[in-house]
């Protein structure tokens, strides 16, 4: 299950009246109220094996390395890549942990998901990715 750090975005809203883009022009009550505004700093992925992920999102989808640092005495790796122009988006590609963290049945599990692509989802503009996919 792909989880989300928050990070309150303080700025102020232009406009407190934003139109909701689920709903459409004809009066059936489009408008909502707004006030901070939170902001996503990273999401996270399950993969496999964060190597191939590494290359994939860095070589094919044009990401670049934000965070890459290996803890071996937990046998732990925190990778993160972003799109370059954002520094404040990240998608941590997280290996699939085992215990402590996940007992080996979840563990499991959670490699079943993420092989049939259950990983998490991220959707960047297509506009911007002529040719790379």
């Amino acid at each position: 299950m792909p989880s989300c750090i928050l990070q309150r975005d303080t700025r102020p809203v232009p406009d407190s009246r934003v139109q909701d883009s689920t709903r459409g022009e004809d009066g059936g009550g489009g408008d909502r109220s707004v006030g901070l505004m939170l902001k996503i700093a990273s999401a996270h992925l399950w993969v496999h094996d964060q190597e191939v992920a590494l290359k994939y999102w860095t070589e094919n989808v044009g990401m670049e390395v934000r965070q890459d640092v290996t803890l071996p005495e937990l046998s732990f790796r925190w990778l993160t890549v972003g799109p370059p122009g954002q520094d404040d988006v990240s998608i941590v590609l997280m290996a699939v942990p085992g215990p402590p963290v996940m007992d080996e049945a979840t563990r499991e599990q959670v490699m079943e998901v993420v092989a049939k692509g259950f990983a998490g989802t991220v959707f960047p503009d297509h506009r911007q990715l002529p040719g790379r996919l």
